[in-house]
């Protein structure tokens, strides 16, 4: 461990990243209707990717209607993770 606290620079480096990434995040929109599309592309039902994504089915279900507005970073980042796409896939 460096004087910084953190186990080596690529560490540091990742947190840095990852807090512009979420700095960035604040300022997007997110195309909710895309979150459907891309399930039913991969043909998984709402009640599988809510198991597979780790979240209550009626939070996503309510992220794919659009009646929540303001998703978390890390709940997007698990969204696109599970799915297997970009991030910048459900920015509009």
């Amino acid at each position: 461990m460096n004087k910084s606290g953190y186990k080596s620079e690529s560490n540091k480096q990742f947190k840095m990243e990852m807090k512009m990434k979420r700095e960035k995040y604040k300022e997007v929109k997110i195309d909710f209707k895309k979150l459907r599309k891309v399930r039913i592309g991969k043909g998984v039902s709402l009640r599988e990717a809510a198991k597979g994504i780790g979240m209550s089915f009626s939070y996503l279900f309510e992220l794919e209607r659009g009646t929540c507005m303001n998703p978390s970073f890390a709940a997007m980042c698990k969204i696109s993770r599970y799915y297997g796409v970009g991030l910048d896939y459900f920015i509009t």
